[in-house]
């Protein structure tokens, strides 16, 4: 049989777990008296006055004789198992600034990996209209070259 007392921490926190617990694990013993003890406390003036006051004639409980006390009483132990107690605390590890720099580096990395993309996208539109612009200069420097030779061509069957 275990006990569990809990304390919820309502001005402090709004949490569904108990902000403290205290949790006992208890053994349970009984045993009857003996007949030999009951006699005793039956000849007790203090016990009869007592055994008086907590009657109950209408469950069936009276103690007019130490049979009575013998039926009626017994003898009830609460051990506890351990006396080791454990103290738990939740405690808060990541908090609103920590969300906050976790998004803000996120949100760093992506506008750095854009402008990196943006500058590379640049480059290649450079470099492609570059090619583009060599390639056709190179083709008219060779349509001039093919123009030059064929006219000396023609000047030397004319010469000759």
């Amino acid at each position: 049989s275990s006990g569990i007392n809990a304390e919820y921490g309502d001005d402090i926190c709004p949490c569904n777990s108990p902000c403290s617990e205290t949790h006992y694990e208890a053994q349970l013993s009984s045993s009857s008296l003996s007949p030999a003890y009951t006699e005793t406390l039956f000849a007790s003036s203090y016990i009869k006055g007592y055994l008086s006051r907590v009657s109950q004639p209408e469950f069936d409980i009276v103690y007019n004789s130490s049979d009575d006390i013998l039926k009626n009483v017994m003898v009830l132990e609460i051990l506890f198992s351990s006396m080791v107690t454990s103290e738990i605390q939740q405690v808060v590890t990541y908090t609103s600034a920590n969300l906050l720099g976790d998004i803000g580096g996120v949100l760093g990395l992506f506008c750095g990996a854009s402008v990196f993309t943006i500058a590379e996208f640049l480059q290649l539109l450079l470099s492609s209209v570059q090619k583009h612009c060599l390639a056709d200069l190179c083709r008219k420097g060779s349509e001039r070259t093919d123009e030059v030779v064929n006219e000396e061509r023609e000047r030397e069957d004319k010469e000759l």
